[in-house]
């Protein structure tokens, strides 16, 4: 029941991050802005994979894209650092570290269940062949 609830937030905040990168279209920022939404898509489709059991991706894609979003997470992590105010309120710095630091972790898990754990690549296509 978690894993759905943690599906639907990341879709909403995947739709979020897809609003923010309509309003900086024209901008040259439209790639930061790519290389910082495209995790979040990936996060959604592990998640969804996970909890769902659909067999999205293959074993060796999901251990790329483990890779790949833990560089665009840390690059991520980073520029946030760089610009944060160190003179912000004690809410605004718990929301920068809630949001960029631990929301992804339960994604993470997803992905790398999904690429490094074999037994659970066996639960989903047993799943998949049961239907």
């Amino acid at each position: 029941m978690l894993w759905k609830i943690y599906f639907w937030i990341s879709v909403i905040v995947t739709a979020l991050s897809v609003l923010g990168l309509l309003d900086n279209l024209l901008n040259w920022l439209i790639l930061i802005g790519i290389l910082f939404f495209l995790p979040k898509v990936v996060y959604a489709l592990a998640v969804y994979s996970y909890t769902f059991k659909k067999n999205i991706l293959s074993q060796r894609s999901w251990k790329s894209w483990f890779v790949i979003v833990l560089l665009l997470h840390a690059l991520q992590w980073w520029s946030a650092l760089e610009t944060v105010n160190y003179n912000l309120n004690f809410l605004t710095i718990l929301l920068i570290i809630g949001g960029i630091i631990i929301f992804p972790f339960p994604a993470w898990y997803c992905i790398y269940k999904l690429g490094f754990d074999k037994k659970e690549r066996v639960k989903v296509a047993a799943v998949k062949t049961s239907k």
